[in-house]
């Protein structure tokens, strides 16, 4: 697959934005325990939950080892109907 122009001014593009954004938070969160830890204690309520629900759910669903690359079934059922009607031109 040949990347024109336009993808690489994307790729870049996004690369410079997650630096940035990433030392953004560097320096916010050098600033003590708290702010690293807690976020300086400025989150709301509903957006902690929130990340606590995510983060217990994403825990609470195990791969199952016994399927080809760790996949469950319908995820290989997903992959192989992806590379069905995309052909092999993207790399599934």
């Amino acid at each position: 697959m040949q990347l024109n122009f336009l993808d690489w001014i994307i790729v870049i593009g996004y690369l410079v934005f997650a630096l940035a954004l990433a030392g953004f938070f560097v320096r916010r969160a050098s600033k003590g325990e708290d702010e690293f830890f807690a976020s300086g204690r400025s989150l709301p309520w509903w957006l902690l939950g929130t990340s606590m629900v995510a983060t217990t759910f994403s825990a609470d669903a195990p791969i199952d080892a016994r399927k080809p690359n760790g996949y469950t079934t319908s995820e290989a059922n997903k992959r192989a109907t992806a590379k069905k009607s995309l052909g092999n031109h993207y790399n599934l």
